[in-house]
């Protein structure tokens, strides 16, 4: 059984800053890319109270050791690992590096408009390396964003 104090680093994965409400009644702010150090009990409490966002189920909130291994949640208790958990920048990049058709296939999946954002972010960082045939599909199910402009 895992101690309800045992510390560990919390790191946001996520392309923004995710506000959280400790167990204690303290508010914090966990800069996208940068973590904080949390309690087992705050993170069953975080998951317990944001259950809409489930942020570790997700993997937006990534827990790690002292080795910088990541925790898996069930270890600690929590419900596994969600089926639409948050792709990271390398596996995002995998799926651009696939053709057209496979990216379109994958993208017409994800209904996450969060998860979709990443994906713009981090295609965004791959101009010249995505074709027009990868930007137009890719458009087709992100239609919020100027892709032509930012990519073109």
């Amino acid at each position: 059984m895992v101690n309800g104090d045992e510390r560990y680093r919390v790191w946001n994965r996520a392309k923004y800053d995710i506000g959280l409400k400790l167990l204690s009644g303290v508010e914090m702010n966990v800069k996208s890319g940068s973590f904080q150090i949390l309690t087992v009990n705050d993170i069953i409490y975080i998951e317990a109270t944001y259950s809409a966002s489930r942020f570790f189920a997700k993997k937006l909130l990534v827990i790690t050791d002292d080795r910088d291994q990541e925790i898996n949640i069930e270890q600690l208790g929590l419900p596994r690992t969600a089926d639409d958990a948050h792709n990271s920048d390398d596996e995002i990049i995998a799926h651009l590096k696939q053709s057209a058709k496979k990216i379109e296939e994958w993208v017409s999946q994800i209904d996450d408009r969060e998860e979709l954002h990443a994906i713009y972010t981090v295609a965004k960082s791959m101009e010249g390396e995505l074709s027009f045939a990868k930007i137009k599909a890719l458009k087709k199910y992100i239609p919020d964003k100027d892709w032509l402009d930012d990519l073109g």
